[in-house]
Order: C-alpha cells, then structure tokens, then sequence
C-alpha cells in the first residue's frame, strides 16, 4: 500500500511535469510564462474563495428539490446532516445539549468539501483563467515567439508550471500527511516487544497491525499509531516530497492546509485541525497511561498525568466546550425530580447517605464555566489520590462502619480530603453532605441513627482554611476514641479520652457544625461510646449554652484520665502488689494542670472523677474515696487569690508533689477505711512515725500543702468538726507537731495550727 503511494506521486509529478512541458513547448516562451503566472493566480486565488463557496454550497436551501433521507427532507446539507444525525437513538439529547458539538458536526463536512473543493476550484480557476490568457497572448505575443529557442525555454517554463499544478493538487494529501507526521511525532505508544518510544525516530518497516491492515482485516485504536507512522514516515521518505519540503513547499502547505481546515467555534474563537489533532494525541498519551489505573492504587505519577490530560483536553474550545455543556446537562438531568438517563447511561446506584454528596455536586456543577470545570476535575482527581493514599477508595465500599470510621480516623486523613474539595468551586459545595456521610458512618459505629444528622450550613458561610483543621480533628478524634472503646478493661482506663477531647472541642470550634453540635456531643457521649462511665453531669454542662462554651475538655478529659491513672496506681501502692514504687509525675501535672480552667470544667472533673468512676477504674473503695477526695480539695484552691501558691511548673516542684500526694492519698485511703478506727495505726511508735512522714512531705511542697490544708473534710480526715482520729492518735498527732515545730525549720506554730486543724484537732 505504501509502495502503490509513492508511485502514485511519482506518477502525478512526471504526468504534470510532461504535459505542462509538452504545452509549453508548443506555447512558446512568452505564453508560457504568461500561463504559468494565471496558473499562479488561480491557486492562490482559490486558497482564499474555497471557505466562502463551500460554506455557501452547504448552507444553500434544498428544500425545493423535495429530496429526502431517511424520510429527513432536505433543506440544506448542513441542516440535513445535523437532523440525520439527531435522529440516530441518543445522540439527538447530546446535540440539543452541546450547542460546540453541533458545530463540530457541521465543520467536519466542511474540512472535508473544503480538501476537495480546493483541487476542484483549482481546474476551475484554472479554465477561467485561460480566456485571459488568450487575451493577454494577443496583446504581448511578438511574431518571433515560435522560434525554435523560444519554444524550448517555452517548455522548460512550461515544466515549472507543470510542477506549480503539482504542487496545488498535492496540498490537500500532503497538508494531511503533515499533519499525522506533527501528531505521530506527540503520541508515545508500545511498539512491540520493546518499550514506549516516540514517533520521531525510524520507520518501522516491518509491523503486524501493518499486515493485518492490509489483508483487510480491523485494525484496533491501539494499531492505529503505529500504522499510521509507518505511512507518514514512508511519505516523507520520498525524493521529491524531501526536496520540495527543503525548500519551503511544508510551510507553505501547512499555512494553506490550517486555512482550509479552520473551524469557527464561538464568537472570536477559532481553531484548526492541526491544533485539535495535537490536543487529541496528547490527551491519548496520557490517557493511554491512565487506562489500566487502579484508582484503590492511584499513585502522584497518575495524578500527574491526569491533571495533564485535562490541561490538554481543555486547551481546546472544542474539547472543552462539548466537555462542559455535556457536563452540565447531565448534571441537570441526574438531578431532576425524576432523573432520567443521559444518552443512555442511568444515573449510578450508591449508598444512600452518599447520593446526596453526589446530588449537591451535580447541582453545583450545573453553573460551572470551562474553567471552573477544569479546576473541579484536578481537585476530584486530588481527592482520588487522597483517598487512595489513606486506603480509602478500596474500602468506601464497604457496609461495615468499624472499617470505615477506622479509615477516615487516620491523621491527615479527612483534613487532607476536605482541604482538597475545598480548592474547587464545585467540589466546594458538597463538603457539607460529605462531612454528614462521614458523621453517619461515626453515629453508626456507635448503635445511633446517623439519619439525625443535618448540616444546614452552606459552603460560602465556611472558612475552610481554618475548618478543614477543625474537622480534620473531628474525625481522627472519632477513629481513635472509637478504636478505644474495642480493647479490654474498663471503660474508664480504656477509654481514649484525648481523643474524646478532640471530638468535643472540634464539634464546638466547628463552623460547620455550629447549629448541631451541642445536639452531636449530647448522643455521642450518651451512646456505647461512653457506657460504663458516669458522664451525666457532662451531658448536662454541655446542654446549657453557657457552660458549654466554658469547658476546657482538652484539660478536663486529660484530668480525667490522669485522675483515673493516679487511683489505680494508688491501689496498688497501698496493696503492696505490682512494681509502681511512686506516681506518675505527668499525671498529677495533668491534674494539677486543670486548676488553670473556669469553673464549669473544675465542676465537670469533680463529677467525672466520683468515686463509682474511680472504683472502675481499678480503685476500692477506700482509695477510690480518697483520690475522689483529694480532687475535690485541690479543685476548691483558687489560684487567683492574692499571695495563692502556684501550679508546680519545675521537674523538681513536680516530683516533690507526686511524693506529697502520694502521702495525702494513703493517708486519707486509710480514713476512708470504715474496718479500722485508726488513721495512722494502733501502735503508738509506727503511728508516730507515719505522722512525721505524712507532715514533713506535705510541708516540702507549698502548693500541695496550700491547696489541701483547707480540705481535711474531704479527704476524710474529719467530719465537720469531729476528728476522724482516735483518741490516741490526736494525742500523738500534737506531741509530733510540737517536736516539729520545735526542730524542723519547715514547720512554723502556724503550719502545727492548720495540719492539726486539718484533722479537728485543737493544737493550742
């Protein structure tokens, strides 16, 4: 086939080099010359006047014929090609959707009758123009022209006006095999048994898609390049092509062949072949590359050459004009009131919390520009990627709620999501509904109805710099307190109450969740989220408007936990099991740390940390009672007042109170404990002992000793003003204050009048 192209120019060369030498020498010099400049004219005559005949041949009216096709009547070709077409199933509703798409239709007839028209006006041209040439022979010709001189130059310009024919015939072939060259040269595909290369290099002479090609058999879109470069290369490989291309014939020929395949798009918008067919092969490339993608695998090399193709896909008018008027009807036929199909295709079947994501999109969508559009699809296709980096994509899925809300509770994983959507305009929009379907999934996971759930906010009243953080927070809280809740133990030791912060104070700074998010914390603190855990008073605080703005609950939840550690630490220190020598530093800072906040978060710990918490916790009741008792001692200190000692801030102030609450703690665990009636012991020395341990560590740390000398009630040291100690030990309690007093510099008669004021025990 390609052997029989190349004869065939070789062969249009010689007949027009021949024929036009054979005129010229019976013409003589003069009129040849004079032939071969109207011969010129009329090509280039015809390069501008083909667009303008052949956009009057399609738009003339037929309808006086009475033809008809395909019991279409005819009125003019355009028309008749646009209703032949429409009337094929589906592709009607594409047509009255994309007003670019109709003018595609109609241009493609025109490049078509504009290729061919050119050679034909060229003869016509031509024709005309021998009259003049008639004319002008009678005024100019000498008698000397048919001198046998004369006649040979005559047909050596004849020759050149042979080759000038030539050159005019052959733009329409050879404009398009310019234009698969310039195309063949962007399109990368696997040429077989080696790796992708470009079609810029060597031919390849041998190709299976060739053979089968030309035995007739279907050649597939992926054959299509490599068959299509072995033509173009074997038609640049000619002599004569090579020869006129080096000196100017290719440039000359792409500007005429660009003329004539101009397309008029919009008003002050036009485009030609050549820039569509470059479009067309680099969005092939990439595609080419995207085709097999597993979006659960979606890597930032797919994303790039995704963002690529639509870069290159919406350079052209035509692309993404039809792209986004197709768009937008689809959008505004999935969202109708009774969605119907869209050129065949239904709209898709999802989980039904998603739909209405997917609904708020498609309305959005409906407004969308080109560029708007352009920018939407890079931030669904960031998204994809986002997904897929967190496993997402591979699991949406998914019915179980526990893989779900494991998955989005992954650090950065709903705040890299949300930051993405909120980069397009459209994608924008369906935030709210996003946010509510991952909420669903949360409410389930913790036996609620997640059907509850609505989000009135819109997407313009957000600031999503700032939300995607807050609501990033949310949902990693949401993971890890639900994860929490799966291990073992009880509730109070298991639980992550870090994370629970999280959730309560996203809910609260959410913008987005404004309106719902007291209603939210409330049946999530009321759910199997929580059971096992007396979170009455909370519920309650956060009911009311006013404390629930006031609660730290970063602060009070991180009390809570520490609290909850201290008591089962306590336990084991006072049963004498296990390896704990000492408290945790960390967790008396944590709960000392509480004392900074209002009084509506002090109030909510003091619930939190009841002694029926504290017992779960791994406490008895002994302890659980005098840990309970030295929270509500502590909290009661208000740091504020004129001359108040201040939280420990140091390692060394901090380790010097975990030592003084750890003294206060076994102390008060043994007035709490209602099988004995001594405090310190029955046995005067030891009792003696423990007294002068118990008030040299309170005294070596002043905040500990400030903030619970006032709370010997509480601590069960006392009942009003009855002592809790025995007899004796009141006796032995003042002669240990009068002997610190008198050789412990530490211990002033002020501090021996409030420690034994502590227990109600008259020290004077």
């Amino acid at each position: 086939m390609i052997e029989m192209s190349s004869g065939v120019i070789y062969g249009m060369f010689a007949f027009f080099v021949v024929v036009g030498a054979l005129l010229g020498l019976k013409r003589g010099l003069t009129k040849a010359v004079i032939r071969a400049i109207t011969v010129l004219i009329a090509g280039i005559a015809v390069v501008f006047l083909v667009t303008p005949i052949s956009s009057a041949i399609l738009s003339a009216d037929l309808s006086d014929t009475g033809l008809v096709i395909g019991n279409i009547p005819v009125t003019t070709i355009n028309e008749t090609i646009i209703n032949y077409i429409s009337s094929i199933a589906g592709i009607g509703q594409l047509l009255l959707a994309s007003p670019t798409l109709v003018v595609l239709i109609k241009a493609v007839p025109m490049l078509l009758v504009n290729l061919i028209l050119f050679v034909l006006l060229f003869f016509v041209a031509k024709g005309i123009l021998y009259f003049i040439d008639i004319i002008l022979n009678r005024i100019i010709i000498k008698k000397d022209s048919d001198k046998p001189v004369r006649r040979l130059w005559g047909a050596l310009v004849g020759a050149v006006q042979g080759i000038i024919c030539f050159l005019f015939v052959l733009m329409p072939i050879a404009g398009t095999m310019n234009l698969l060259d310039e195309t063949m040269d962007l399109i990368t595909y696997e040429a077989a048994n080696t790796q992708a290369v470009s079609m810029t290099g060597n031919p390849l002479t041998s190709s299976v898609s060739m053979v089968e090609a030309q035995q007739g058999e279907t050649m597939t879109i992926d054959e299509f390049p490599e068959y299509a470069t072995n033509a173009v290369d074997a038609y640049q490989d000619i002599f004569i092509i090579k020869l006129f291309n080096a000196v100017g014939y290719r440039a000359i020929t792409d500007s005429v062949f660009d003329r004539l395949t101009t397309i008029e798009v919009g008003k002050d918008t036009k485009t030609n072949l050549r820039a569509e067919s470059q479009v067309i092969a680099k969005v092939y490339n990439n595609y080419d590359k995207l085709k097999d993608v597993d979006l659960a695998k979606f890597t930032a090399q797919n994303q790039t050459d995704a963002n690529q193709l639509i870069d290159d896909a919406f350079s052209s008018p035509i692309i993404s004009g039809v792209t986004t008027e197709l768009v937008k009807e689809l959008a505004s036929v999935w969202t109708a009131a009774e969605p119907s199909t869209f050129i065949g295709i239904a709209k898709p079947e999802m989980n039904e919390d998603l739909i209405k994501t997917f609904d708020v999109l498609l309305l959005s969508l409906r407004n969308s520009t080109k560029d708007d559009l352009s920018k939407d699809l890079k931030v669904i296709v960031g998204t994809i990627k986002v997904s897929a980096d967190y496993h997402l994509t591979e699991n949406i899925a998914s019915a179980d709620p526990d893989t779900i809300v494991t998955i989005i509770g992954q650090e950065g994983c709903m705040e890299n999501i949300i930051g993405t959507l909120a980069s397009g305009k459209s994608t924008k929009q369906a935030i709210p509904s996003l946010v509510e379907f991952g909420l669903s999934y949360g409410y389930s996971a913790v036996g609620l109805d997640g059907s509850e759930i609505q989000v009135n906010k819109t997407a313009e009243q957000i600031n999503w710099d700032r939300e995607q953080v807050v609501l990033g927070n949310l949902f990693e809280g949401v993971g890890t307190t639900y994860l929490s809740t799966k291990g073992t133990g009880e509730p109070i030791t298991r639980l992550d109450f870090d994370g629970l912060a999280k959730i309560l104070t996203s809910i609260r700074d959410s913008q987005l969740l404004s309106e719902v998010g007291q209603d939210i914390s409330i049946k999530l603190l009321s759910s199997k989220l929580t059971v096992g855990i007396d979170v009455d008073t909370l519920v309650s605080y956060i009911s009311n408007d006013t404390t629930y703005r006031d609660i730290d609950f970063p602060v009070m939840l991180a009390a809570v936990k520490s609290t909850a550690s201290i008591a089962g630490d306590m336990n084991e220190i006072l049963s004498g099991s296990g390896e704990v020598s000492q408290l945790n530093p960390d967790d008396i800072g944590s709960l000392l740390n509480a004392l900074t906040s209002n009084e509506s978060t002090k109030d909510v710990l003091n619930d939190l940390v009841g002694q029926e918490n504290l017992k779960k916790a791994g406490a008895d009741d002994k302890t659980a009672g005098a840990v309970n008792g030295l929270v509500n001692a502590i909290t009661s200190y208000d740091i504020t007042a004129p001359g108040a000692e201040q939280i420990p801030t140091t390692q060394e102030e901090l380790q010097s109170a975990t030592s003084a609450v750890e003294k206060l703690v076994e102390v008060s665990s043994s007035a709490n404990d209602l099988s004995t009636e001594y405090i310190f012991g029955e046995e005067e020395f030891a009792a003696k002992e423990k007294m002068t341990d118990f008030i040299e560590t309170m005294l070596s740390n002043k905040f500990i000793y400030a903030s619970t000398i006032g709370g010997g009630e509480a601590l069960g040291f006392k009942s009003g003003e009855t002592s809790n100690l025995s007899p004796s030990e009141k006796v032995w309690l003042v002669e240990v204050l009068r002997y610190q007093e008198a050789n412990n510099p530490n211990c002033t008669e002020l501090n021996c009048i409030e420690i034994a004021e502590m227990f109600a025990v008259n020290y004077q």
